[in-house]
């Protein structure tokens, strides 16, 4: 007969199974307005900072536009100005400086509006991150959506993976994750921020992402295979899987007392490959 001692111990049972790594952010960097590129300010895959210019789009009409717009606007407050001086002294009809001071602030809004058109034609970063490959070059004619580079937040990393539906409702925000990619021999820890509440139809399994420091190495669209412990018990009593025999109405063990075997019921918890809590 081989006796085993029973243990108080910590017992855990660990989901096993795959994700991917994604960037924390990622968009694709695109043209608003038409027009030919004068110049692009990144190299490729390089870091970039959050409103660093891009590309450069020809504002030669525009520059001239928004210079005849200021001239307009500097005259009509140049006359606005003469207005109100006659209007204090009473040499001129009080509807007359109000169409004046209307006709500045008009001016002021097309020369707002111009300027808006112009920026429209610097593409910068909307965050800091890793730049791509570009899809341009300079003299390239460009239209209204297209793909200039991507731009990808990589600090940080999501991980992404799928859980089976059985454990619904026992994987939450906090939870701890551990993971593996191929080429890495260390394992690499993550935190669970986001759960998914619906199981997906097609695959009886809900979305999981967790948030991962990039300390280097780590490149999104990664492969990863994940553990993720979904049940845990300190200082639990442990036996040997093999030492607990099922029962038409419950679990038993055999204890051994005084030399003797003894039937003892039991109620089994978390169960791993060589144990049971």
């Amino acid at each position: 007969v081989t006796v085993a001692v029973v243990r108080g111990e910590t017992i855990e049972n660990a989901l096993t199974t795959t994700g991917t790594l994604l960037p924390w952010e990622a968009v694709e960097v695109r043209a608003e307005v038409s027009g030919r590129i004068t110049r692009l300010g990144f190299s490729e895959g390089t870091f970039v900072r959050a409103g660093q210019t891009l590309a450069t789009l020809d504002t030669g009409v525009l520059d001239a536009q928004i210079e005849a717009a200021r001239t307009r606007r500097d005259l009509a407050a140049v006359q606005a100005a003469r207005r109100r001086e006659l209007y204090g002294i009473g040499g001129l009809a009080r509807q007359e400086l109000d169409a004046a001071e209307a006709d500045v602030r008009v001016l002021d809004a097309q020369l707002a509006q111009l300027r808006a058109e112009a920026a429209r034609l610097r593409i910068v970063a909307p965050f800091s991150g890793q730049i791509g490959l570009r899809e341009v070059s300079v003299g390239a004619f460009v239209s209204p959506g297209d793909r200039i580079a991507t731009l990808r937040a990589t600090s940080r990393l999501r991980l992404e993976f799928a859980v089976p539906e059985l454990y619904l409702g026992r994987v939450g925000v906090g939870d701890a994750v551990v993971f593996t990619v191929p080429g890495q021999e260390r394992t690499f820890r993550a935190t669970v921020y986001a759960v998914e509440p619906n199981v997906a139809e097609a695959t009886r399994a809900f979305t999981v992402r967790a948030e991962t420091a990039n300390p280097g190495g780590l490149a999104p669209g990664a492969f990863a295979q994940v553990e993720l412990v979904t049940e845990r018990a300190d200082s639990a009593v442990v036996v040997p899987a093999s030492a607990v025999v099922p029962g038409v109405d419950s679990s038993a063990v055999w204890a051994d007392v005084g030399g003797k075997a003894e039937r003892r019921s039991v109620l089994p918890g978390i169960r791993t490959s060589d144990s049971v809590q």
